[in-house]
């Protein structure tokens, strides 16, 4: 019997997957859309499986373990202490195949650590569309599709993503592309349109709840509160309940907010130093936490439902006055430009410095209220 993978809720997307299957009404790309945590990957994972295992339980062995030889993986990588040129997915088989196995639910920061690639960003770039051509010029040897999985295809550069829209166009028969995005923004207009769009939504309290009870062991109250804090989302509630890069984020928010607030430049300096550090994925996920805060900031002063710890409520309660309808839309965009600043290889210390400038002056707005 197949080994599936498992998937966090998300029947609904599963019943519809299986069905155009059945009816042999599989689109030739799909685009699993949506933050990571939600079940995107896990949920192109699955239907892999589906559709590659079921000739014989041979092949359900080999989907098992992601060596089935009608398969391809193309995902974000960089160059590290064992490939030093010209990285493509090929090259990190073993690396993937093991955080497959071992975690199936993992964030890009994971990844990252799991390649070694230091403060790098990891990207998809033309050799590996080129590598993408290479494999569907081959026969299927074993199944009736020939699969290729696309792990953040947002992260793809302009020159593959052309290179890829050619076999997108006119894809040799059997072929099936499975992507999956943490947003459509970065894609190409011309892929998007040829693609199958599912979006994946937040994973269902009930869903969550129950896994988490059976997964880690927790009790009704417990499961409530992760929950509310992950909003549907599964590494969110393993942030909180591993803590690391979380208590990592929460502090340095907590400290950055208060150097800006007190106008310490000598302090802040040595502040962006140490954020220039932390590497770029560790970046974008600070920020996003500092969005996260912004926002949670406003649901604190109109009285809304929390989605925080305890330690950050109370934090929230002395700094929430500051932020406002004269701030926040501003806050938010200065912390997406500065993502995509750091996503275009921005240099960190001056970004850093300067985005700190950018908050004293947001401070000082949201006191005129």
């Amino acid at each position: 019997m197949l080994e599936s993978v498992e998937v966090i809720g998300q029947e609904k997307i599963k019943a519809h997957l299986l069905k155009s299957k059945e009816d042999g009404r599989v689109h030739h790309a799909m685009l699993f859309g949506g933050e990571e945590g939600r079940g995107g990957l896990q949920l192109a994972l699955w239907f892999a499986q589906q559709l590659l295992g079921a000739t014989s339980e041979a092949s359900q062995l080999k989907v098992s373990k992601w060596i089935h030889p009608d398969m391809h993986f193309s995902f974000p990588v960089n160059t590290n202490a064992k490939v030093k040129k010209d990285p493509v997915s090929g090259f990190f088989l073993e690396e993937w195949r093991k955080i497959l196995l071992e975690q199936v639910y993992f964030s890009g920061q994971d990844w990252v650590n799991e390649l070694g690639i230091g403060n790098k960003q990891a990207s998809i770039t033309v050799r590996e569309s080129e590598e993408i051509v290479r494999f569907l010029s081959l026969k299927a040897m074993e199944a009736n599709y020939k699969v290729v999985l696309v792990w953040q295809i947002d992260r793809m550069n302009a020159s593959a993503s052309n290179k890829l829209l050619k076999i997108l166009e006119e894809p040799p028969e059997g072929t099936i592309f499975l992507m999956t995005a943490n947003s459509t923004e970065g894609i190409l207009p011309t892929i998007l349109s040829r693609t199958q769009v599912l979006n994946i939504p937040p994973i269902s309290s009930d869903a969550l709840s129950a896994y988490l009870s059976k997964k880690h062991g927790l009790n009704a109250d417990q499961t409530a509160d992760l929950c509310m804090i992950g909003e549907g989302n599964y590494l969110k509630v393993l942030n909180f309940l591993n803590e690391g890069d979380h208590k990592l984020y929460a502090n340095a928010f907590k400290d950055w907010m208060r150097l800006c607030f007190q106008k310490k430049l000598p302090d802040l300096l040595k502040w962006t130093d140490e954020m220039a550090g932390i590497g770029r994925e560790s970046q974008k996920q600070f920020l996003q936490y500092s969005m996260n805060m912004v926002r949670e900031c406003l649901a604190f002063n109109y009285k809304t439902a929390m989605h925080e710890s305890q330690q950050e409520q109370s934090f929230l309660q002395k700094f929430a006055p500051y932020i406002n309808h004269n701030n926040c839309l501003y806050f938010q965009k200065e912390f997406d430009t500065a993502i995509g600043h750091i996503e275009r290889n921005a240099n960190a210390k001056i970004l850093f410095l300067d985005l700190s400038i950018q908050v004293i002056k947001l401070l000082k707005l949201g006191q005129k209220v």
